[in-house]
């Protein structure tokens, strides 16, 4: 067993050990933590350009969805699409009313115009 085995091994024993409030909790507390650095990435990396191109920011977030989604077997892999399609809806008002990436240009792409 490689020590990653064994780390991933921990996590599930950990996960398994915790009440079902304890891991909503923990599940909210990563969420809420991996949402504010990808953000904090993204304002980052749009600052480094002259012409900070908003168009840019679609593409990269479905390609690292893809290669997420690509690392769980196929039944969690639909599990996983179908439950992120439930939650943009919700996620997109709370977006809108918070404004959490930099102003960006939005220029027309050709077969990519968002």
């Amino acid at each position: 067993m490689t020590d990653m085995d064994r780390k991933i091994a921990d996590a599930i024993a950990r996960a398994k050990a915790m009440t079902a409030a304890e891991r909503a909790a923990e599940e909210a507390r990563q969420t809420a933590d991996i949402t504010h650095r990808i953000i904090e990435s993204i304002n980052q990396a749009m600052a480094s350009y002259d012409v900070p191109i908003g168009n840019a920011i679609g593409p990269a977030l479905v390609a690292a969805e893809a290669k997420w989604l690509a690392a769980l077997n196929p039944d969690d892999r639909r599990k996983a699409k179908r439950s992120m399609d439930a939650m943009r809806p919700r996620f997109l008002v709370e977006a809108i009313r918070n404004t959490p990436i930099s102003k960006v240009i939005k220029v027309g792409v050709a077969g990519f115009d968002a």
